[in-house]
């Protein structure tokens, strides 16, 4: 009886041992789809930023120009002026 009821109760061990790693292999999908799922967010938020930076980049050099332009413009016309 003893030998009997050692596998009874390690073949339910065993049970559960099969039935935890089912789950944690269901676990490990979940996981990866939502990391997958993260990581694209994240690739969105970073094109965003990147186009913003580029864009102000843009803008600083056309401000930077017209700047100039109306540095020289004013220079010009102190010079020519009088």
């Amino acid at each position: 009886m003893g030998d009997e009821e050692a596998g009874r109760v390690l073949g339910r061990l065993e049970a559960r041992v099969g039935a935890i790693e089912d789950r944690l292999a269901r676990q490990e999908v979940t996981a990866m789809a939502r990391m997958a799922a993260i990581e694209v967010k994240l690739d969105g938020v970073a094109t965003v930023l990147a186009q913003g930076l580029g864009a102000m980049k843009v803008v600083h050099w056309l401000c930077g120009a017209v700047l100039a332009a109306v540095g020289f413009a004013v220079s010009w016309l102190m010079r020519n002026g009088k």
